[in-house]
């Protein structure tokens, strides 16, 4: 009777223990942080960042409803296994983002520097452009384009710098294809002229 009774009693103490667990509290704190983590790059790999998201609601769904059942009953079992699926989530989301950033910042960089060599080559082209009588508005329009191309590498180096790649890209983008226009505008003007380039 007596050892029926202590049977018992540990059979309900374990029971008992094992239903009144806390939330895997090292689980949770590591895919949040992962997820925030996965945030400093989510616009250059947004697809996967959503994937973690969703991967985060799942998990919060799931704590939400092990909360609203009576603390003899809940497990947090399951809530572990979707912390750890949160957590992968978020690191993957996370090294996409790096690789795209990393991809952008090489690409913008390698486009500023394509742009600097068009614009010399514009440059040194303009001051053999044909000039005389009717030509003044259209080497200033030139010269104009020239000075935004300068302006442009200006603030795409800036941008750059502070880590802004798409931004910088964007300013990269137009310097470079301002200068092809104005290379390929005065390179016309020097062949309707019929004289020699150089």
């Amino acid at each position: 009777m007596h050892r029926s009774f202590a049977t018992l009693i540990v059979a309900f103490s374990t029971v008992f223990t094992a239903a009144c667990a806390a939330p895997p509290k090292a689980e949770l704190d590591a895919a949040a942080s992962a997820l925030e983590s996965a945030s400093a790059t989510a616009d250059y790999a947004p697809e996967a960042f959503e994937a973690a998201q969703a991967a985060n609601q799942a998990l919060q769904t799931e704590l939400a409803t092990q909360e609203g059942k009576l603390a003899l009953f809940r497990s947090y079992d399951q809530s572990r296994t979707l912390a750890t699926a949160a957590q992968t989530a978020a690191d993957e989301a996370s090294r996409a983002g790096q690789d795209e950033k990393r991809r952008v910042r090489e690409e913008t960089a390698a486009l500023i520097a394509d742009a600097k060599a068009v614009l010399e080559e514009a440059t040194t082209l303009f001051a053999q452009a044909p000039r005389g009588k009717g030509t003044e508005a259209d080497l200033a329009a030139l010269q104009g384009d020239l000075d935004l191309v300068s302006t442009d590498l200006v603030a795409a180096e800036e941008q750059l710098g502070l880590e802004r790649y798409r931004e910088a890209r964007t300013h990269a983008d137009g310097a470079y294809q301002t200068a092809m226009r104005v290379k390929t505008s005065i390179e016309q003007a020097i062949l309707a002229t019929g004289r020699p380039r150089g």
